[in-house]
């Protein structure tokens, strides 16, 4: 176990992993919090950094998330090998069943909601792929609910972010048939984006409202 931390220190990490999963194998219930804290560690440097291969990022993210727990990353954000696995493999995934599956295994209030330079914070990244999700599997009320509550728990965003929230709500009220609300968004979001899709959706909202002029 030692000679496996060591292996990490030196950033040698595949010697690390060999030394980590031939132990782990038949003495799991040897490892310390600390050792499981540097195996997950290497697991995340060798195959979820940079995933060259989906079944062994999935395979990762599952024992990182069984060795050790989310960390609290609330007030200051910090590596948690728990918290970037999850939102890698939501990343790649492009099953939105399955995004929503990993989506459930992270507590968005442990989160940091700061952005650093022009990436997005890992709450807004969280956001973003669960919201997009919960739309793609038509789960409208949802998507509505914790998009809005994305609107009001984060404090800036990047890419836009903000009008895509809005753009969700638009159209999830338009799905569900509350058209004079899709309006609503739509019209907020206009005063950002100019959009052949959004026109679309505000025409189809009227044509449903059978406002024919305007539609």
């Amino acid at each position: 176990m030692n000679n496996a931390k060591k292996a990490y220190q030196r950033k040698d990490f595949k010697a690390a992993d060999e030394i980590y999963s031939k132990i782990y194998d038949n003495h799991q219930k040897d490892f310390s919090r600390w050792d499981k804290k540097f195996y997950a560690l290497t697991l995340y440097r060798c195959y979820v950094q940079n995933p060259v291969n989906q079944n062994k990022l999935l395979d990762a993210g599952k024992l990182i998330t069984k060795l050790v727990k989310q960390s609290n990353h609330s007030k200051k954000d910090a590596m948690c090998p728990y918290t970037l696995a999850v939102l890698k493999i939501m990343k790649t995934l492009e099953d939105p069943e399955a995004v929503l599956e990993w989506s459930s295994k992270l507590n968005s209030e442990l989160l940091n909601g700061d952005i650093s330079g022009n990436y997005s914070s890992k709450k807004e990244t969280w956001y973003k792929l669960t919201t997009k999700a919960l739309l793609d599997t038509r789960q409208y009320d949802e998507c509505i609910s914790l998009s809005t509550e994305a609107l009001l728990n984060l404090s800036e965003f990047t890419y836009d972010n903000d009008v895509w929230f809005k753009w969700r709500i638009a159209k999830s009220f338009n799905q569900l048939g509350e058209y004079d609300q899709s309006v609503d968004y739509l019209n907020d979001i206009k005063q950002f984006k100019n959009d052949w899709f959004i026109d679309n959706l505000m025409a189809e909202n009227y044509f449903f409202k059978n406002d024919w002029d305007n539609a």
